[in-house]
């Protein structure tokens, strides 16, 4: 358990150090990838907590991609804002829970992105 909460808290780090860099830079966005979606975060564990207050850093615009659950869902709320928080779980493998689908989007030639957003996927095809 120690050696989980020491991973984590390198993880939030190496995230603070990404924004921070990316701050500093003058790059106006960043990509970054989780296994655990926001929601899993809230209350959690300290590091957990310094992961949702990167994702409100308004020095950059952060997209926020997880897994963990079996679906497709766009997480972006309250607890993700001003990020865009998606998780890109779904597809197949152990289970279909909920909606599935891909997300879309461009990166821009300056290292932008731009258009994110969900298609949805019938559930039989899953």
């Amino acid at each position: 358990r120690r050696e989980q909460r020491e991973r984590e808290a390198a993880a939030a780090a190496l995230l603070r150090a990404r924004v921070d860099a990316a701050a500093s830079e003058g790059r106006s966005h960043l990509l970054a990838f989780s296994h655990y979606p926001v929601d899993y975060l809230r209350g959690r564990w300290s590091a957990a907590g310094e992961t949702l207050g990167m994702l409100r850093d308004r020095r950059v615009a952060l997209a926020y991609f997880a897994g963990h659950r079996h679906g497709t869902e766009n997480n972006t709320g309250p607890l993700s804002e001003p990020a865009q928080a998606f998780t890109l779980g779904g597809g197949g493998g152990w289970s279909c829970d909920g909606d599935q689908g891909y997300l879309v989007g461009e990166v821009l030639s300056d290292g932008s992105w731009d258009n994110l957003r969900l298609v949805r996927m019938e559930r039989s095809e899953c």
